[in-house]
């Protein structure tokens, strides 16, 4: 069910490039403790987009530089983490760094649905499985 509504409301739609799409992710599975999204997020990163996983565990820290991320690009991450841990927080100076930082008025709402937590607190929820084993599962 959660599969099919990214699969039909996001990933059909997307605005962000998918490079982004996915990193946002990996933010907000960092940023929620989601063991299941940040392993299958990274999974596709590398199999599908040729990121190597130094720079997706990089980007799990939050160490943009290592990690290769554009100025631009962190600013979004920036604001997606900060989504994930005190929407409440979000200013009007959050969204205009996103302007500024080139992100339109149709991929700032696109990258907030990405931090969708129902999807994260599902899974996190009801899976068991340690992050190691779940990394040897999908990455090996």
């Amino acid at each position: 069910m959660i599969g099919s509504f990214y699969a039909t409301e996001m990933e059909g739609k997307m605005r962000l490039p998918i490079e982004v799409w996915q990193q946002n992710m990996i933010v907000v599975a960092s940023a929620n403790k989601c063991q299941y999204c940040a392993s299958s997020h990274s999974y596709y990163s590398e199999i599908f987009l040729g990121i190597g996983s130094d720079k997706l565990v990089a980007l799990y820290e939050g160490n943009w530089e290592a990690a290769g991320i554009n100025k631009g690009t962190k600013a979004l991450l920036e604001y997606a983490r900060k989504v994930s841990l005190s929407s409440y927080g979000i200013t009007n100076e959050d969204i205009q760094t996103i302007i500024k930082a080139g992100y339109d008025d149709a991929q700032i709402p696109e990258a907030t649905v990405v931090t969708w937590h129902a999807a994260n607190r599902l899974v996190s929820s009801l899976s068991s499985t340690p992050i190691l084993e779940l990394a040897t599962r999908y990455l090996t």
